[in-house]
């Protein structure tokens, strides 16, 4: 009974066979065709995302030395208010 059981077993388990239906094998083609085009946009994307990245770069670096010079700009203008006040004060104290 054990032999009856083990050659069912053999005969109705997972095997390799040479056919191969052409459906699958077209399966395969178009899910490999369609990563390597979705490799090459996700390339393409990113060279895009690094080129904007650099501009993004020198736009920051303008807008720091702007803020820069109109808090230099900002700080002169109250030292001037600053002394005119003082000036202000003593000749209202006299």
């Amino acid at each position: 009974m054990t032999t009856t059981t083990n050659s069912l077993y053999k005969r109705d388990g997972w095997h390799l066979d040479k056919k191969v239906p052409i459906s699958l094998i077209m399966v395969v083609i178009v899910q490999f065709t369609s990563g390597i085009w979705l490799l090459a946009d996700m390339r393409k994307d990113i060279d895009i995302l690094k080129l904007h990245q650099g501009d993004q770069r020198d736009r920051e670096t303008v807008v720091d030395r702007q803020r820069i010079e109109y808090t230099a700009m900002v700080n002169q203008r109250l030292e001037k208010i600053d002394n005119k006040l003082d000036r202000l004060i003593e000749r209202l104290a006299k």
